[in-house]
C-alpha cells in the first residue's frame, strides 16, 4: 500500500446530462516514503486520460505510469 494525490478534470461540455463527463485528465504522483510492505520505497506516477466513445464502448482510457523503487527514488538518493 501506500499514498498518492489525483488531480482529475472531467469535460461535461459535450453531454446531454451535466453529471456525466465525456474526457478526463488526471496526474497520480505516489507521496514518497509511504509505501510499505511489498511497496516500501515506491515512487513515481503518472498521468491518465479517458475519453468517451459512444454508447458501445462507453469510455477509452489510457495510462502513463512509471514507478520506481528504493535507490531509484529521489529523497533515496
Amino acid at each position: 500500500a501506500f499514498s498518492f494525490i489525483i488531480r482529475v478534470v472531467g469535460d461535461r461540455s459535450h453531454t446531454p446530462t451535466p453529471t456525466t463527463p465525456t474526457a478526463f485528465e488526471s496526474e497520480w504522483v505516489v507521496i514518497e516514503g509511504t509505501g510499505w510492505g511489498g511497496l516500501k520505497g515506491i515512487c513515481g506516477g503518472g498521468t491518465a486520460i479517458g475519453v468517451n466513445r459512444g454508447s458501445t464502448v462507453p469510455f477509452v482510457t489510457t495510462y502513463d505510469f512509471t514507478f520506481r523503487f528504493g535507490k531509484d527514488c529521489k529523497a533515496n538518493n
